[in-house]
């Protein structure tokens, strides 16, 4: 009985263990490719007027502000894999990484009360501001890598030129290409970082061959 017991106790365990799913796993039973991608924050550009103090002694009703003309925003850049990889240069060495730009700030000197302080100019200033929330990493159904083929990116660059974001036709994921689906998915709302379906299909790109 106690034998019995614990082979009870053994499969429970195991059918419990069988049914677990990574949380970075796609838990769809559609065939195909899968990766994680986030959809990017939008902004809008907007114009500032300030009364900008432009002596030398700074008086009473003037302040020093720091303005944010653009915010930090994440791009991918082609970097090198391994500083000892032994064919240096060549693009088996370089991988994609999305890195992170600092924001652009500007500090002016604001003129708060323009009755008494007289010497300023009036500035305006273009600042970028969000226009739409992005949303965090998840699933997306991308293509497979041997689907990622010269057709493809000879389909997608074409594409990406009819909208203004490309001015040459690509026949490999080169970085020119990879910076402007980044930027069509960036504009568009759309999941960005690959060639994923969603992003395909707003292009109008056939990739079912």
């Amino acid at each position: 009985m106690k034998n019995l017991f614990l082979l009870c106790l053994f499969c429970f365990t195991a059918s419990l263990a069988i049914g677990q799913i990574p949380a970075d796993m796609p838990t769809t039973n559609k065939k195909g490719c899968y990766a994680k991608s986030a959809i990017a924050d939008t902004y809008k550009d907007i114009e500032v007027v300030y009364y900008e103090y432009m002596g030398e002694r700074i008086p009473n009703g003037v302040e020093e502000k720091t303005i944010e003309l653009k915010p930090s925003r994440q791009k991918w850049e082609q970097k090198q894999k391994d500083k000892d990889c032994e064919t240096l240069g060549s693009k088996d060495c370089l991988v994609w990484v999305l890195v992170t730009v600092p924001a652009k700030e500007q500090t002016v000197l604001v003129v708060t009360d323009t009755t008494n302080v007289k010497d300023f100019d009036k500035r305006v200033y273009k600042l970028s501001v969000l226009k739409k929330q992005g949303k965090p990493a998840e699933m997306v159904e991308v293509l497979c890598k041997s689907e990622e083929t010269r057709n493809l990116f000879f389909e997608v660059s074409t594409a990406l030129m009819t909208k203004g974001f490309l001015d040459e036709v690509e026949y490999e994921k080169s970085p020119r290409l990879k910076s402007a689906l980044f930027e069509y998915q960036k504009s568009n709302s759309l999941p960005f970082g690959n060639f994923n379906i969603v992003t395909l299909n707003a292009l109008g790109v056939n990739y079912k061959y």
